[in-house]
């Protein structure tokens, strides 16, 4: 179950379970023209759309860097 909520500087956020990640990112870019560019830092994952929507996701667990190896 996906809650979204307006942010103050604009743009929405929305908090996904885990399981249900996966399917957000699909019907993002499914609803925006596809995907075109991932960005990924220790912190945040970034998705861009074709229309130049963004879906960020910040990492719930330490940083990227320090889960590989």
């Amino acid at each position: 179950m996906s809650r979204p909520r307006e942010l103050a500087a604009g743009g929405r956020a929305v908090e996904v379970e885990p399981e249900g990640l996966a399917g957000f990112l699909d019907r993002f870019a499914a609803g925006h023209g596809g995907a075109v560019a991932t960005t990924v830092t220790p912190q945040q994952v970034d998705v861009t759309a074709v229309d130049g929507w963004t879906a960020s996701v910040s990492v719930p667990f330490g940083s990227l860097s320090a889960q590989s190896g």
